[in-house]
């Protein structure tokens, strides 16, 4: 970054991605308040913190932790007043017998690296600006879709190119450019 002079990505959204990841969600939730002036739509705010509380809430019931789980529930998703169905559906989930009840009732991977991936994918796929533009905040697997996109560009300028055009990287060389041979 300091080489180039071009910022990937601001400072708050770091840390925000940093303390999702880690699943230390009072300190997410901070993060939410400085990114607030960053973000388009005041709503969004709402909606990125209902997500937040919702993966928090699935992580307490994961964890066998239901009290924990309840006060989520009743003092801090219900009192947003934002996606009531939602809060419907994850109140029944109070009833789950254990672990891989919940995560097969509530389709969700469990605690963990995934599920907070998830998460923050969740985050950039809304509709546009609706949550993090990618000028705050990274959009996932960037650096894959620019490579993807040279690769494209460089068999769309070769000459003598003629097969269906592959854009999996995993079936190109990147340390050198595309030249089909006559």
């Amino acid at each position: 970054m300091q080489e180039t002079g071009c910022s990937l990505e601001h400072p708050s959204a770091t840390k925000f991605r940093n303390h999702v990841t880690e699943g230390d969600w009072e300190k997410a939730e901070a993060d939410l308040t400085e990114l607030k002036s960053l973000v388009h739509l005041p709503q969004a705010i709402v909606r990125m913190k209902f997500l937040l509380l919702e993966q928090k809430y699935l992580e307490f019931l994961d964890d066998g932790k239901v009290l924990e789980a309840l006060q989520v529930l009743r003092f801090e998703l219900t009192p947003l007043k934002y996606n009531t169905d939602r809060i419907h559906a994850l109140s029944g989930y109070l009833m789950c017998s254990d672990a891989d009840d919940l995560r097969a009732k509530a389709e969700w991977e469990g605690k963990g690296n995934l599920s907070r991936t998830k998460l923050l994918d969740k985050l950039h796929t809304a509709p546009p600006e609706a949550y993090l533009p990618p000028s705050v905040m990274l959009p996932p697997r960037r650096l894959q879709t620019l490579l993807r996109q040279a690769v494209e560009l460089q068999r769309d300028r070769c000459l003598y190119h003629n097969t269906k055009a592959d854009t999996n990287l995993d079936s190109v060389s990147l340390l050198m450019d595309h030249a089909c041979s006559r």
